[in-house]
């Protein structure tokens, strides 16, 4: 499995996010999850919230998104992927409340509906302080 280059990775991410948008068909968005290699799936979690809170996107479109990709018996974001690409945004949190006030309101509206659909345990958080 070959790893995206940094601007073909975003460019992909942005495309699935911009797909689901209009269409919001969760099993094409999994279809679709499943074709970025396994290593980098974590990274689009960050590169999501980012451009999220860049266009200022309501939590909806991002939330139901990854709600869908991380949904299935065998999601094309796993749980680790998905606690993973969390801790990289929450490392960044503080240059992203610089760029964007709505962070700490957003961010936690984008990502929670994950938790609460039972899709990761919230106990995978542990992980973060962890590392």
């Amino acid at each position: 499995e070959v790893p995206l280059e940094k601007e073909a990775l975003v460019a992909k991410a942005r495309n699935l996010m911009q797909e689901y948008a209009m269409c919001k068909n969760g099993s094409e968005s999994r279809q679709y999850m499943s074709e970025f290699p396994s290593t980098q799936r974590a990274d689009v979690v960050k590169i999501w919230v980012e451009d999220a809170l860049e266009a200022g996107t309501e939590p909806g479109v991002l939330s139901d998104l990854l709600v869908a990709v991380t949904s299935g018996e065998s999601p094309p974001m796993s749980a680790d992927d998905f606690t993973k690409g969390v801790k990289s945004v929450v490392e960044v949190l503080g240059d992203l409340e610089i760029d964007y006030p709505m962070t700490g309101k957003r961010v936690p509206k984008y990502l929670a509906p994950v938790f609460a659909a039972g899709n990761v345990e919230v106990k995978s958080l542990d992980a973060l302080g962890a590392a």
